[in-house]
């Protein structure tokens, strides 16, 4: 084994262990916030990709920044969409009950995937076609850089937005901490706990 292989496996796995702490990342602010877990957040992510690559082939001349914009529109309505229907109407009283209606609602949504997609696979067509190859042999391919680029790109944006006070940081930690003293303070809880799920 050569060293351009092991720099290209470490490469490999950092582009990939991206998008898992994404979505790592997404079950700890929904944990955080709400104390519930949200079992269907990653099934959510996966149906926008999916509604993105039903996009690509059904018209193959799309922009591929519009396949992108699409796959995070429809996940942020999915996932609206779930915490409305497990989350906003079940009582706090019962935390087991939003723990079952986000794992089916997980199979809900696995469902809907396959049958919308026939359970056939999708090839991705490539939306960018250069390949990087110039450094003494890594390769990397030009969708994975756009994917990346735009996920470290958006990263820090996204973390000042939720995370500090001229943002929403300041209502979801107080939601977070102290529920009741927020909604006396005039915070809506329902809106806060909406953000990180969508």
């Amino acid at each position: 084994m050569e060293w351009i292989d092991v720099i290209q496996a470490i490469s490999d796995g950092v582009m990939k262990g991206s998008t898992y702490a994404i979505i790592g990342i997404g079950f700890t602010l929904i944990f955080g916030v709400m104390h519930k877990l949200n079992l269907a957040y990653a099934a959510v992510s996966i149906a926008g990709a999916y509604a993105s690559l039903t996009l690509i082939n059904y018209f193959p001349e799309t922009n591929v920044f519009i396949v992108f914009l699409m796959a995070v529109v429809v996940s942020g309505i999915l996932g609206y969409l779930v915490y409305l229907l497990c989350f906003r109407f079940i009582p706090l009283a019962n935390p087991l009950a939003t723990l079952m209606e986000t794992r089916w609602m997980l199979f809900f949504i696995e469902e809907i995937v396959v049958h919308a997609t026939e359970a056939c696979r999708y090839l991705i067509r490539r939306c960018l076609s250069m390949n990087i190859s110039g450094f003494g042999g890594l390769q990397r391919s030009g969708d994975l850089l756009l994917v990346d680029g735009i996920g470290f790109s958006l990263q820090p944006h996204c973390s000042c937005i939720c995370c500090t006070e001229q943002g929403l940081g300041i209502p979801t930690r107080a939601v977070a901490q102290q529920p009741i003293a927020a909604r006396l303070a005039g915070i809506s809880i329902e809106k806060t706990n909406a953000v990180p799920s969508s």
